[in-house]
């Protein structure tokens, strides 16, 4: 069972069957090797689908059982890329066979053969296939993968155990195979309302193909696995349901079932008080049609809520009796207000008397001026402070841009008075630069 919460409240899922126990896979024979130990004739990783398992690139161990821990779940009729690491010391080329048990009986046949390859002595590499999962498998238990790591050549004898290896190194793996999916279909073939609006003795049943696992969300949840249909779900009090069938990822399309107690009072309705789609900042009332016993889908229990977040938002009304009933949503969306546009000025902002400087909005359209224009660039010939808002498609309004001042330079001090002389000629007494 998987719980999400955040601010709208907490949804729940419980899926039967998603973790698959499986006993252990029918015992092969046990390898065995004349000479364990740090050959370097090795093989140091498995990779297959979710098996991902490495080992020592050094020490090659005789028989290692992988089966439990290692082990992956897939389809038949799927394909599977397989990779194998493995490493040849001085002793001799080192190969690998890699066989899965398909029919469960415990050998390794020529035909259950997946993978094979070498490297040339004191050389390392990666044998690389493609595995295709057969549809006549035994399916729905853990079956044995034997990989074989030998140096030189690996013989019949060796695989079934009779003569030991040369410097061999053998680990088993687990894959359990499933059928592959054809979508079950189901649909709701009968209720059973519960006795009163408190009581929870409804009951849903389903029909319909396939095999696995029931499970059911709404007003309440649970699941029920290995169900041969048709099945019917007990124990229900009034409300509405949500029904998948199915095994893993393998499920019917959610079909919903609905149970209505006796004297469940009408559905409430929700009035809007204004734009439902607005900017940020603003708000919008939504007011049940009951003015008392209700509790909104974002917790409030009064007859009005201002809406000011994005939300689908619903009223449940709860009458005398404790019988509820849930409005129809009433979808509210709020849209972010823009970034703030920026001024850039075409000159020096300190002027003279009679000079102008032109600001010029970062924003194309969409600009309103602190002056009133609604150009890009405007034209400033007083001591003023500038700002430029946007308003962009949905109509939002932007916060101003910061602050942009223009001032006049003051004009020069007049002179209070104005200096003569008697005598203006050449004296040969001046002042000069």
């Amino acid at each position: 069972t998987l719980t999400v919460t955040n601010a709208s409240g907490s949804n729940t899922l419980t899926q039967a069957g998603f973790v698959v126990v499986g006993a252990s896979p029918v015992a092969g024979c046990t390898p065995a090797t004349n000479n364990a130990g740090n050959f370097a004739q090795t093989v140091n990783n498995v990779s297959f689908n979710t098996i991902n398992n490495g080992t020592s690139t050094v020490t090659n161990v005789a028989y290692t059982d992988f089966s439990c821990e290692a082990n992956t779940i897939v389809t038949e009729g799927t394909t599977h890329q397989m990779d194998i690491d493995i490493r040849a010391g001085g002793s001799g080329a080192e190969v690998v066979e890699v066989y899965i048990d398909y029919n469960n009986d415990g050998t390794f046949a020529a035909g259950e053969l997946v993978l094979s390859g070498s490297t040339a002595a004191s050389t390392t590499g990666t044998v690389t296939g493609n595995v295709v999962i057969p549809t006549n498998a035994v399916e729905n238990t853990l079956l044995r993968m034997r990989v074989y790591g030998e140096t030189g050549a690996l013989s019949n004898n060796e695989r079934n155990c009779v003569s030991n290896s040369f410097i061999g190194e053998t680990e088993d793996y687990g894959v359990y195979i499933i059928s592959a999916c054809t979508t079950p279909v189901i649909s709701v073939t009968g209720t059973v309302n519960p006795t009163t609006c408190l009581a929870t003795d409804g009951s849903i049943t389903i029909n319909g193909t396939g095999t696995g696992n029931v499970t059911w969300t709404g007003t309440a949840s649970g699941s029920a696995a290995a169900v041969v249909l048709p099945y019917t779900i007990t124990g229900l009090g009034g409300g509405s349901y949500n029904i998948t069938y199915g095994i893993s990822t393998c499920l019917s399309v959610a079909i919903n079932g609905v149970l209505t107690p006796p004297g469940a009072p009408a559905a409430p309705t929700i009035s809007v008080g204004g734009a439902t789609t607005f900017c940020a900042g603003g708000s919008v009332t939504l007011t049940s049609s009951q003015p008392s016993g209700n509790t909104w889908s974002t917790g409030p229990t009064t007859n009005s809520i201002a809406a000011t977040t994005s939300a689908s938002y619903t009223v449940t009304y709860t009458d005398g009796a404790g019988c509820s009933a849930t409005s129809a949503p009433t979808v509210v969306t709020v849209n972010a207000l823009p970034a703030a546009p920026t001024i850039s000025a075409g000159g020096p902002t300190t002027i003279c008397a009679g000079g102008t400087v032109d600001l010029t909005s970062s924003s194309a359209t969409g600009n309103t001026w602190s002056s009133g224009a609604t150009t890009q660039v405007i034209t400033v010939n007083a001591t003023s402070g500038n700002t430029v808002t946007f308003t962009d498609g949905n109509g939002c309004i932007s916060l101003p841009s910061a602050v942009t001042g223009v001032a006049i330079s003051p004009s020069a001090v007049a002179v209070a008075c104005t200096p003569t002389s008697g005598n203006v000629g050449s004296f040969g007494n001046t002042v000069s630069t």
